[in-house]
């Protein structure tokens, strides 16, 4: 589903690569962590899977990524979005719209996905995160947790076959943070392959197949997430 071979990334002002020669592969429908201290690298790989890098924070990258067998660096943030949809740090910064029910269906409007179609998605997802009592709600009156749910719902919405997260449990209570992850390994059942970006690394391994852990930008350690605990 995503493969990296000697991934490099150098930001246009920096000299010297965030990340480098990174390589690893999520298979179908695996919940795969990547994690480590603030710093080492994380976000920076997040966003060359998406695009971010280089399309918007300007760089140098060497190496190769793929996804669905298609490599990526043709590809444009729009088309990469439906093969990999994303969930930022900050779920706020991914809503476009005032109110749950438009922002749900904002990305599918813009692809241009039937009405019916957009329907059928809404109540899938609607049922499968139970978001029936969010439905009419302003995004201004969710809680951190329900923005997180919301904001994971509308990337589902693009059928795309993997998932990225970048540290979806940052600034949320303990128990909240269980209610996301929660959420996460049932979209999975689903069938979706996810790659999970994670400092909290104890909690995200128990509900993950596999495992990276990054050190000033290189993998110094994968295993399976059992033998990683």
């Amino acid at each position: 589903m995503v493969r990296l071979n000697d991934l490099s990334y150098r930001y246009k002002d920096n000299a010297a690569p965030t990340i480098q020669n990174i390589s690893f592969f999520i298979k179908k429908g695996e919940v795969v962590v990547l994690t480590g201290r603030s710093g080492c690298g994380k976000s920076t790989l997040f966003r060359c899977i998406n695009g971010l890098c280089p399309h918007f924070f300007e760089g140098e990258k060497k190496g190769n990524i793929y996804l669905n067998g298609k490599e990526s660096t043709p590809l444009r943030i729009c088309d990469i979005s439906r093969l990999v949809a994303s969930v930022f740090q900050n779920p706020e910064s991914q809503f476009f719209t005032a109110d749950v029910l438009s922002d749900l269906v904002y990305a599918c409007e813009n692809y241009g996905v039937p009405k019916g179609e957009i329907e059928m998605r809404l109540n899938r997802i609607a049922s499968m995160l139970s978001l029936s009592p969010l439905i009419g709600k302003k995004i201004s009156e969710l809680s951190g947790g329900e923005k997180q749910k919301v904001a994971i719902a509308s990337t589902l919405m693009l059928n795309a076959d993997v998932l990225l997260l970048d540290e979806p449990s940052m600034g949320l209570a303990p128990i909240v943070v269980q209610e996301v992850f929660n959420i996460i390994k049932g979209v999975n059942a689903q069938g979706t392959s996810i790659l999970l970006v994670e400092q909290n690394a104890k909690q995200a391994l128990r509900i993950a197949d596999y495992g990276y852990v990054l050190e000033i930008g290189n993998v110094v350690a994968s295993d399976t997430a059992e033998n990683l605990l």
